[in-house]
């Protein structure tokens, strides 16, 4: 995932063992209700089938505004990690029985966690396919790869969702798992194979540095797993595109996380470009301003890559979604960068990416959307939770006026797209492979007008 996710939403470290969850509107409420004690609970509970009943254990006070209510999850369970530790122990034990000739024992243990090799044939026998989802109802399985500020969201998205389990969340440290699946009363693993390979899985959601997305996403679609990757899709186009293909060899969805298309202030002028109400969208300008570039940022991760890739490619998404694919482009910057796409008919748009701002600066986005009749105006500042943000319309000779958006998490709402698009009950074109790539190629060619310093051809 990219800078603070597509919204460029700014995190504090919350520090427990190592775990840093972001902050900010979007990261929704996780319900405190006793699970194991409702009808929803047992429901579930009915579908996990072998899968152990557990509960999340209480991680401390957070500050109450603003910041992922990691305190209110269940705060009357009991902790299990007696449990998981028992089950690892036991696991690698016959791991080991099996390597001497114990492969009864090591069988019935993988099945007793839920671990499985991915063969097609347990994949075919095992697990529903996409039309079965959708007519019997059954819960969707999903495990998490990622356990830093992103795999916390998703993973309080999903734990309000009543037709999805999260099974797994995996991480390197056992213990930062541990922290982001008590969100979502899933088990800890630091072996991301165990999920991608579990025949108990129905998909896999990567939240993981870019630079390494291709790997585990190619890797779970081999395993005839639905994907869910964050944004951006991959650093270079061999890998995306390899990404992609791996996708249609195994006839699974590959989503990507253009969240973009899920914030309501771009939805709305979406079905304004779609209605014609105010005329052709003439231009369109976008920012996304950052300091995460400065070795001190608090918003600094090592992995991060320069702006073309980590904030413009949410912004690309958005310019091709509203106005097609442009002409040619033109770019000049150094970590403060714009690009002007030029559509040869009048139209044009500029996308501009910052992570050198001040560190005291404010992660700041938004746009300018002009019609042949009307003008939008989008700014978000995230200078304190939850952000201000504005969104206005001008026509004629009136002064611009607020406009009236929902206020539903795009997080939540990409997300239950994808499970809805599992189960046979939402088209997946809207966060396609298709979209993220032509978002990339735009990013590619932004780095190759920098290098070159004239306008690339598209």
């Amino acid at each position: 995932m990219g800078i603070a996710g597509a919204l460029g939403t700014r995190y504090q470290d919350v520090t427990r063992k190592g775990v840093g969850v972001r902050q900010g509107r979007h990261l929704g409420h996780v319900p405190t209700r006793n699970r194991s004690g409702s009808r929803e609970g047992k429901r579930r509970g009915r579908a996990r089938g072998h899968h152990p009943r557990l509960r999340a254990r209480r991680l401390g006070d957070t500050p109450a505004r603003g910041i992922l209510q990691l305190a209110d999850i269940d705060r009357r369970a009991r902790s299990c990690r007696h449990r998981l530790d028992h089950l690892w122990r036991h696991h690698r034990a016959t791991q080991t029985r099996q390597r001497t000739g114990g492969v009864d024992s090591a069988t019935h243990a993988q099945r007793r966690i839920g671990i499985r090799s991915c063969h097609r044939a347990s994949l075919t026998q095992d697990r529903p396919n996409q039309a079965n989802c959708a007519t019997l109802g059954v819960m969707v399985r999903i495990g998490i790869l990622g356990a830093g500020a992103m795999g916390a969201v998703h993973a309080s998205a999903y734990a309000g969702m009543d037709d999805v389990e999260v099974v797994g969340v995996s991480a390197r440290s056992l213990d930062r798992a541990r922290l982001v699946a008590d969100i979502c009363k899933a088990k800890p693993f630091d072996d991301p194979r165990l999920l991608i390979e579990s025949a108990d899985i129905d998909a896999i959601d990567v939240c993981l540095p870019s630079a390494i997305h291709g790997k585990f996403v190619v890797s779970a679609l081999n395993c005839g797993k639905h994907v869910f990757c964050e944004t951006p899709m991959a650093l270079g186009m061999s890998a995306a595109q390899g990404m992609r293909a791996a996708a249609r060899k195994a006839n699974r969805l590959l989503q990507i996380g253009l969240l973009m298309r899920s914030v309501g202030a771009y939805e709305h002028v979406k079905a304004v470009v779609t209605s014609g109400e105010h005329g052709r969208l003439i231009s369109l300008s976008t920012w996304r301003l950052s300091s995460y570039l400065h070795p001190d940022a608090p918003d600094r991760k090592s992995h991060y890559t320069d702006p073309t890739t980590e904030l413009m490619t949410f912004d690309l998404d958005v310019v091709q979604w509203l106005m097609g694919a442009p002409e040619r482009l033109s770019a000049s910057g150094d970590g403060d960068i714009t690009a002007l796409l030029d559509y040869g008919d009048g139209r044009h748009a500029t996308v501009t990416a910052s992570g050198l701002m001040p560190t005291g600066f404010p992660f700041t986005v938004g746009f300018r959307a002009l019609f042949e009749r009307a003008v939008f105006g989008l700014e978000t500042v995230f200078s304190e939770m939850p952000p201000r943000s504005t969104f206005t319309i001008a026509t004629g000779n009136a002064p611009a006026k607020a406009v009236a958006i929902s206020g539903r998490d795009p997080y939540v709402a990409e997300l239950r797209h994808f499970v809805d698009c599992i189960a046979g009950k939402a088209d997946p074109s809207l966060l396609d492979a298709d979209r993220a790539i032509e978002a990339l190629n735009l990013s590619l060619a932004t780095q190759r007008a920098l290098a070159e310093g004239g306008p690339v051809t598209l």
